[in-house]
């Protein structure tokens, strides 16, 4: 059912934000008309709770190994196969316009209050900003006759399959590693931090990795992505490279995790000094506090992947 509401979510992602939208404009308009604040804060506020945990429980969902399915998703219309779009970036868009709509919708006279509704406004508004493309593009890989096609969270990659080495393909958690051997042929719109880390959530990484290296080994077949008959059977999995060409090893993880753990105490020892500075409840306080949070689960997600790594690695 999760699933169901998170690919529903996804196709009518630009109705459902243009919706949220309105419905905040309408709100705070009332308001400035003479509406009281109190009864519109409280609909922006179900709105947004109403949309944010459905969005927890989609990313949840998907985050969960036994959500990896060994199938991609079929578009015999566009002749592609990609991994499941996923429905929790426009659904935290609703959350954060309501959030956004709250903030003019408080009377100045509740002072106590007016900052954390700031800080509250300028986070909802950096994340609209930031993701923006994500929620439009979604997240995830595309297969076509001629390459793949990445979605990452701020660019695009492209690759044409000439340029993608079959013989150098690793899994990661919920991504395929891959080396390019030609460059040349591997183009990046945006920005991109890792164009050979390509994420697949919904389908597991061996599979995924699989059909790529599948299709970038035989070319006389690439005619059939987007077909029935182009769909790997579930069982594929992808040659294991020699472990000395392996791109990590637990010597480069352990620095890695080490460095998650310092930036996640570093923010926590960060936000307890401005709040002993300046105020628990101050406009510096309320600020630290949500960019601790943002900084803390960075970190516990690069301790996680570490962890997993480790573990594979043992």
């Amino acid at each position: 059912m999760i699933l169901r509401l998170s690919a529903a979510a996804h196709r009518r992602r630009v109705v459902i934000v243009l919706v949220a939208a309105a419905v905040t404009a309408l709100v705070v308009g009332a308001v400035e008309l003479g509406a009281p604040p109190e009864p519109a804060a409280a609909v922006l506020l179900v709105i947004g709770v109403g949309a944010l945990v459905p969005a927890v429980a989609i990313l949840g969902a998907t985050m969960r190994p036994g959500q990896q399915l060994p199938a991609f998703v079929l578009d015999e219309r566009e002749r592609t196969l990609h991994t499941p779009r996923t429905g929790t970036f426009p659904l935290l868009n609703v959350a954060m316009l309501a959030m956004l709509g709250v903030v003019p919708v408080v009377p100045d006279t509740e002072t106590d209050i007016l900052p954390v509704m700031w800080t509250v406004g300028a986070v909802a508004g950096a994340f609209l900003i930031l993701c923006a493309r994500v929620t439009l593009r979604g997240m995830g890989l595309t297969l076509t006759a001629d390459g793949l096609r990445a979605d990452k969270f701020f660019g695009t990659v492209t690759a044409d399959w000439d340029a993608v080495d079959p013989r150098q393909i690793w899994t990661g958690p919920f991504e395929v590693r891959l080396r390019y051997r030609t460059p040349d042929l591997v183009r990046t719109t945006g920005w991109v931090v890792n164009p050979n880390r390509l994420r697949v959530d919904g389908v597991a990484p061996a599979f995924a990795a699989a059909t790529i290296q599948h299709y970038a080994a035989t070319e006389d077949e690439r005619f059939l992505i987007g077909i029935p008959a182009g769909t790997l059977h579930p069982r594929s999995h992808a040659v294991s490279p020699p472990r000395t060409a392996e791109p990590w090893n637990r010597s480069s993880v352990i620095p890695v995790l080490v460095l998650a753990v310092l930036i996640g105490g570093g923010a926590i020892a960060g936000d307890r000094w401005v709040g002993t500075a300046c105020g628990n409840t101050s406009v510096a306080g309320f600020a630290a506090h949500a960019v601790t949070i943002v900084v803390v689960l960075f970190a516990v997600r690069m301790i996680r992947g570490s962890v997993l790594l480790l573990r594979r690695r043992g």
